[in-house]
């Protein structure tokens, strides 16, 4: 397992949650899987290991965006948590987000 505290966030350099471009981040992603897991490609196939990218919220909308720059091939999959994306608003209709946050509100009161 191998981790990295993005640009502003974490112990990196930088000011707090600041990116000059959200690509930056990508591309620090992806510089990591090139300098991390290609050197370790041959014996991790070898021995039936794959590559897998954790995101969680913002994490997550990095992790979809460095999938798809990727070279075909570099990861075997993603695990995606409440990633940072912009629902479909076919589907996230006003009314579904009214629900939504509803439910949300209750559930944190009976959960509490």
């Amino acid at each position: 397992v191998f981790a990295l505290d993005h640009q502003g966030h974490g112990r990196s350099e930088g000011t707090r949650a600041y990116m000059k471009r959200f690509g930056d981040l990508v591309d620090d992603v992806l510089q990591l899987t090139r300098e991390i897991a290609a050197p370790m490609d041959g014996r991790r196939r070898r021995a039936g290991g794959k590559v897998f990218l954790l995101g969680h919220s913002m994490g997550g909308q990095i992790a979809i965006q460095s999938v798809l720059a990727a070279p075909a091939g570099t990861f075997d999959g993603a695990v995606l948590s409440a990633p940072a994306i912009e629902p479909d608003p076919e589907v996230a209709t006003p009314l579904n987000l009214a629900l939504s946050d509803l439910l949300t509100g209750l559930l944190n009161k009976v959960i509490k």
